[in-house]
């Protein structure tokens, strides 16, 4: 807070000006962060056009505007500082709750080195659907850190392309038998693959699909990796030439895809949101503050826009998470282009004509599910989802090249 002492009479008024405008810019700031169904009417108020403009101090209160600290509980810092905040094991890699910690942690939006595709809203909640597409491509990902983000934006786009990957295993299962068997738990088995660094840009979705396939990852994974899929998209959705062509067709077969078998179902004991405890955002606020300090010191070029709470990739507080349209993407543009690029989308007799699916809105979550992720502290792990106990000797064949041989190396066992 703003203090007024040794200021006199008008330094006092001045000083005092400066504070109210400060805790009505903390009113202005929350009631952003949430969305319009959740504000009461001082937040209305408060975000009424020309009501208050957080860009414009009152006049001659600029010296005394100082930053509003949170204050700290000392037993709850005390009580936080034995609490690890190393990146989990691959070992505990289904401990979804425990990486999304670490994610809140460390790789939340405005963080350093802040983790594309996982939401995370302004209450610092997790969303834990989101958790596990990013566990997924980290396990699967060529050891080499140039490869991964490749690997991770095509395996994405798999993701979220709902049905994509039922109907790679139904289009495996009519070359092949036996058929295609997911594995199941409690033990799973996970094989790196192994990619010739100048082969990273040949990658495309079949590739992806087919380790995917080789170590047996179960259908209801990638379905419940849906959310994961589209933010990733979604960030790195810019708009810019570069977007537009690696992206645009991407989303325009999830929109068609979208419309005829709606949003894939999420794995039950793994949905919801993750609820930080008291003294994680006590934690957490020290760690921003760090970064903080630390990107000063350093003169480090990130934007002000791009950090910390102000970083656009923070979701609103009563959003799902699960955009229909991308946000640098508007809905007339994507329509014009779905308009221009017609879609035929395969069939798979097979299959049933639509898998049931949730509402792709942005509509806040109902109250079963705010009441499951409040009383959840751990994620349990799901009972009907299959575990993976793969061969060693498998091949997967990138345009253009010969096999490349991916199953024998960084072999991950996850309890």
């Amino acid at each position: 807070m703003v203090g007024n002492a040794g200021f006199g009479k008008k330094g006092t008024i001045l000083c005092e000006c400066a504070e109210a405008f400060l805790l009505l810019l903390e009113l202005y700031q929350v009631a952003q962060r949430v969305i319009p169904e959740y504000r009461d009417r001082a937040m209305e108020a408060i975000l009424a056009p020309g009501a208050f403009n957080p860009n414009q101090p009152p006049q001659g209160a600029e010296e005394f505007l100082t930053r509003l600290y949170i204050t700290r509980n000392p037993r709850l810092l005390s009580e936080h500082q034995g609490m690890s905040t190393q990146l989990p094991p691959p070992s505990e890699a289904l401990s979804i709750d425990r990486y999304g910690l670490h994610l809140l942690l460390h790789g939340r939006p405005g963080s350093v080195n802040p983790v594309a595709g996982i939401v995370i809203d302004y209450a610092f909640r997790v969303h834990r659907r989101s958790v596990l597409g990013y566990m997924l491509g980290r396990l699967l990902s060529s050891v080499g850190r140039d490869g991964s983000p490749t690997f991770q934006r095509i395996l994405a786009s798999v993701m979220a392309l709902p049905r994509r990957y039922r109907e790679a295993i139904m289009a495996y299962n009519r070359k092949n038998s036996p058929h295609f068997v997911p594995q199941q738990g409690p033990m799973y088995h996970i094989h790196r693959a192994r990619i010739d660094p100048m082969q990273y840009h040949n990658l495309n979705q079949q590739d992806i699909i087919n380790v995917l396939l080789d170590n047996r990852i179960s259908l209801e994974w990638i379905d419940h990796a849906y959310m994961y899929g589209v933010n990733l998209i979604d960030a790195h959705y810019t708009g810019g030439t570069m977007s537009q062509t690696l992206l645009d067709d991407i989303d325009n077969k999830r929109l068609a895809h979208l419309q005829v078998y709606g949003v894939p179902l999420p794995i039950e004991e793994w949905d919801g949101w993750r609820h930080p405890s008291k003294n994680e955002v006590a934690h957490l606020h020290l760690i921003m503050e760090t970064e903080e300090s630390q990107l000063v010191q350093r003169n480090l070029d990130t934007p002000s826009y791009r950090r910390g709470m102000d970083a656009p990739s923070w979701t609103q507080v009563g959003q799902g998470g699960l955009p229909h349209y991308l946000a640098s993407w508007l809905a007339r543009d994507a329509q014009e282009y779905a308009r221009e690029h017609p879609l035929d989308l395969p069939e798979y007799p097979e299959l049933t004509q639509a898998q049931p699916s949730g509402d792709a809105n942005t509509s806040p979550p109902d109250d079963h599910d705010m009441d499951t992720a409040a009383n959840a502290d751990t994620a349990q792990q799901p009972e009907e989802v299959g575990s993976l106990s793969c061969e060693s000797s498998a091949a997967m064949v990138v345009a253009g090249e010969g096999p490349i041989e991916h199953t024998d190396i960084d072999k991950a066992s996850i309890h």
